[in-house]
């Protein structure tokens, strides 16, 4: 058994090496307890770093996020706005090409009416020749009339030729017109039909306009530009022929009159060269009937009003429909004597009312005749029926009627307005 000495160095010797240990510990605890402080403050800056740039990164996400948003409305609005510019061309281009239909139309009525027109001078031409052919002096006794005559009749051939040539010349002028009328409609029945295709194209459901749809739309806007300029130089060639058949017609008139003054002085020695003026002094030795003003004849529908020379209107705005015949009828009119004469039957509006007036220009006598209802219309149904029966009346004198379209009633009625 253990002394108490021994028992006492053990607890000294424990105690001591208790001593060195709990020393060791508290170095060891002081040394993690400084590691564990410095570790801690590099944390908090390490952290705070972080805390820095997730704060950084977080309002550059919000940045291209509004930045998205403002560049996705951006291009709603771009594309809307193209669609509706689209839109705009498409519709601009329809109506451009409805406007050029009508036009086309209107050039094809009126080459309708230069073809009747020129039909019937070449009868006429073909009566004139042969009235010729029929009416020189063979036997005549006296030779000084012959001479005359047949220096007379020798011009009025040569006349009669010059206008057989001007008209084979505006017919080959009109078949040029009718190909290039031709080529313009064919143009304009493809431009319709790209231009529904192009519609119908860009109004698809969800579809969104694209570069191919601006470049569809600019070469529909070029054939439109081509067309309607190859509308304009018909409608300078329309014009330039109905001018020359107008010239040519005046022309005819003159060979009639002239023939007609050869054919009362046929057979009188001494009279030919001087029939001319034989005419005019037998068209003045009796007044004209609006010199004498004599009063219609009772049950007429339509009687002259010889106080007016002309339409009673100043331009073509007062003209609410208007027709005028294809071509001239030779006729008797209200005591005048046996001429060609064109017809128009004009509604005109005269402050609230509508008046109906039924024109002749005799061109013979070179006098507008204006014949009005006897009984002023009352109501539109009444006025209706006005027009109606001035429409048969002149069918029925041989005058084939045509409605002249509104953007031809200046140029066709302007010399037949009252200027005041």
């Amino acid at each position: 058994m253990a002394s108490g000495e021994e028992i006492s160095r053990q607890i000294g010797a424990l105690a001591e090496e208790l001593g060195h240990a709990l020393a060791g510990a508290q170095d060891r605890i002081e040394a993690l307890t400084a590691e564990l402080v410095e570790a801690r403050a590099g944390g908090a800056d390490i952290l705070a770093a972080k805390q820095v740039e997730l704060e950084t990164a977080e309002k550059r996400i919000e940045s291209l996020v509004q930045k998205l948003k403002e560049a996705r409305q951006e291009a709603a609005d771009a594309r809307d706005e193209v669609r509706k510019e689209l839109q705009q061309q498409l519709e601009t281009l329809e109506k451009a090409a409805a406007n050029a239909r009508d036009e086309f139309e209107q050039e094809r009525s009126i080459r309708k009416r230069l073809e009747k027109g020129a039909a019937t001078d070449e009868r006429r031409l073909n009566e004139l020749e042969k009235a010729l052919a029929e009416g020189k002096p063979g036997g005549d006794s006296s030779g000084t009339g012959k001479d005359a005559g047949g220096a007379e009749f020798a011009k009025l051939q040569a006349a009669l030729n010059e206008a057989l040539a001007a008209i084979k010349e505006e017919r080959q002028a009109k078949v040029g017109l009718e190909d290039e009328l031709g080529e313009a409609h064919k143009l304009i029945e493809a431009l319709e039909k790209a231009l529904k295709d192009s519609r119908e194209h860009s109004r698809g459901s969800g579809r969104e306009v694209t570069e191919e749809d601006g470049r569809r739309v600019q070469a529909l806007a070029e054939k439109l530009a081509s067309a309607e300029a190859q509308l304009e130089e018909e409608r300078c060639e329309g014009r330039k022929y109905a001018k020359a058949c107008a010239d040519a017609e005046k022309r005819l008139a003159e060979l009639e009159q002239a023939l007609s003054a050869g054919s009362e002085t046929r057979g009188q020695p001494g009279l030919y060269g001087g029939g001319t003026a034989a005419a005019s002094k037998l068209s003045t030795e009796k007044p004209l009937p609006h010199e004498l003003r004599p009063s219609p004849k009772p049950g007429t529908l339509f009687r002259p009003d010889w106080e007016l020379a002309a339409l009673p209107c100043k331009s073509a705005d007062q003209v609410l429909q208007a027709w005028g015949s294809a071509f001239n009828v030779q006729l008797s009119l209200e005591g005048y004597p046996a001429q060609y004469c064109t017809a128009f039957l004009v509604v005109l509006k005269q402050g609230k009312q509508k008046q109906l007036y039924m024109v002749f220009n005799l061109k013979s006598n070179k006098h507008v005749l204006v014949c009005v209802p006897s009984k002023p219309p009352g109501d539109e149904a009444a006025l209706n029926k006005l027009i109606g029966e001035g429409q048969k009346y002149l069918q029925m004198s041989g005058f084939e009627l045509e409605k002249i379209p509104q953007v031809d009633m200046t140029r066709v009625l302007e010399g037949y307005f009252l200027q005041k």
